[in-house]
């Protein structure tokens, strides 16, 4: 029947939507993944920076407390202070070196790419708060859709479930006398 074909192709036109839907549903979630390392990439080379900048402080202080202590102005243990604060600092900046090496690998995992590309802001900028798209989400549309799919199923069950049934016509005779015509 006509009617079961029609179904049938509703039920193929959203299984194609829900596949669409799929797609982009995974490229959102890859661009939101990429953009999250590129963030962390660019949050730990500014930290990076940071660490440095304080390193160097502590480091003046270091020598600073040793001269004076040197000269007998001050007592041990600021000069064992001060060396141990730029100790730690030296150790902060490693930990964030592994961590942006870690980072810079994540990055480059999404990218998939033989050539290998750099992150070129030192600074994160803020972002402006967006407004949800509820009307082109993936995700909602998805959804939609696979409801859509599961009504155009329901529809073309039903109509499979209709019996068949087949028109025709037969013509025959009798050969005998006062014969009659069966139709």
């Amino acid at each position: 029947l006509p009617s079961v074909y029609e179904a049938q192709r509703k039920v193929l036109e959203n299984e194609s939507r829900l596949a669409s839907d799929l797609y982009l549903m995974d490229e959102r979630n890859l661009v939101k993944n990429l953009s999250k390392a590129y963030v962390q990439v660019v949050f730990w080379k500014d930290l990076e920076d940071n660490y440095a900048y304080l390193s160097r402080l502590y480091e003046d202080v270091a020598q600073a407390a040793a001269k004076k202590y040197e000269a007998g102005e001050s007592d041990y243990l600021e000069q064992l202070s001060a060396k141990t604060r730029a100790e730690e600092m030296q150790l902060q900046i490693r930990q964030v070196k592994d961590n942006l090496s870690k980072s810079y690998v994540e990055f480059r995992s999404y990218l998939q790419s033989d050539t290998l590309f750099g992150v070129a802001e030192d600074r994160l900028k803020r972002l402006a708060l967006l407004a949800p798209d509820t009307l082109n989400h993936p995700g909602l549309n998805y959804n939609r859709d696979a409801i859509r799919l599961a009504e155009s199923n329901q529809v073309w069950e039903e109509k499979q479930l209709l019996p068949d049934f087949d028109v025709s016509l037969f013509g025959g005779s009798n050969t005998a006398a006062n014969a009659r015509f069966y139709g």
